[in-house]
């Protein structure tokens, strides 16, 4: 009895084992299963997502498309519009002018060669006006005036009446326009009879000015005294008025070739003031002159040989005659 009891007793726990494991095994493969349905669950949900996604952007573009192209009809309509009411404005502007024209020109037709004889009849500006609302909307009486408009023309020319005559009224002269010249003023040599005849008369002549001297009788005629290299190039004390002129000429011929900002600068370094570029080149020059001479001529008493004299004698004649 005892036995049985204990081999039944190993028996209940040899089933209870392989109930357990069968139960474990079920379990586990329920487990699986339902790892495998959550596994396909969200791969479906991933892909219904995708496709959402990609209908949600299709459309999205249909509606962008259909945007573009309901406002490109919408353009096509206005230009359409625009261009139907500009037409339309345009021929009114036609019909406007075309009877503008005619009632400016019909009474040209009615005119006789005797001006003046019939009353010409116009409309008034009420009249005209409605009269070309009318005709703006009926095309047939447009043509007829156009055509009507084209035939037209002048016959003759209007006549003038006299001129005016003014009798105590001179006619008006109105002196010649004068351009005055420009260019470089062309500095010409001084000689010496010339210039010291000139400053003893206490100033310059100007070119209008001078005239041809009367003929030297032959006993007042001197040989002409020529003068050596050695003596041209003479200091500013040595020969007085002389020496003064030329070298005011020597200064004259080395500022004329110098342009306008060597002038300037020379004006700013010596303190002459600049005007113009010949009015500068003759201020300088009697700076330099001045300042040259100054101190020479305070100390020195000018000595004219009689040769000299004699030929200022002759020049001062010669002038009086010519004044004369």
């Amino acid at each position: 009895m005892k036995s049985m009891v204990a081999k039944l007793g190993k028996n209940v726990v040899v089933i209870q084992e392989h109930f357990e494991a069968v139960r474990a095994k079920k379990e586990a493969k329920a487990q699986k299963k339902l790892e495998i349905e959550e596994a396909k669950r969200r791969e479906e949900e991933a892909l219904k997502f995708v496709a959402e996604e990609q209908a949600r952007k299709e459309k999205k573009a249909e509606k962008k498309k259909e945007k573009v192209r309901l406002e490109a009809e919408w353009r096509a309509e206005m230009k359409k519009d625009l261009d139907i009411q500009a037409a339309i404005r345009f021929t009114e502007m036609e019909d406007r002018f075309i009877s503008r024209i005619t009632q400016a020109v019909a009474p040209l037709g009615l005119l006789r060669a005797d001006k003046g004889k019939r009353k010409v009849a116009y409309q008034s500006a009420s009249t005209s006006a409605s009269s070309s609302e009318d005709e703006g909307s009926d095309t047939s009486v447009t043509q007829e005036i156009s055509e009507k408009t084209e035939r037209l023309c002048i016959s003759e020319k209007r006549k003038r009446g006299p001129e005016p005559v003014f009798e105590d009224s001179p006619l008006m002269e109105v002196p010649p326009k004068r351009t005055p010249k420009r260019g470089i003023l062309k500095l010409v040599k001084l000689s010496a009879r010339i210039t010291r005849s000139q400053a003893k008369k206490g100033g310059a002549k100007t070119p209008n000015s001078m005239r041809k001297a009367a003929d030297t009788p032959a006993s007042l005629r001197k040989t002409p005294v020529r003068i050596s290299p050695q003596a041209r190039g003479l200091t500013p004390g040595s020969k007085g008025a002389l020496a003064r002129l030329r070298y005011r000429d020597n200064i004259l011929r080395e500022l004329k070739t110098l342009d306008a900002t060597e002038l300037q600068r020379i004006c700013r370094d010596e303190g002459v003031i600049y005007d113009k570029k010949i009015d500068a080149i003759f201020d300088i020059v009697v700076h330099r002159t001045n300042v040259a001479f100054t101190a020479a001529s305070v100390n020195e008493v000018e000595v004219i040989p009689i040769a000299d004299s004699e030929e200022v004698g002759a020049d001062a004649g010669d002038t009086n005659v010519v004044n004369e």
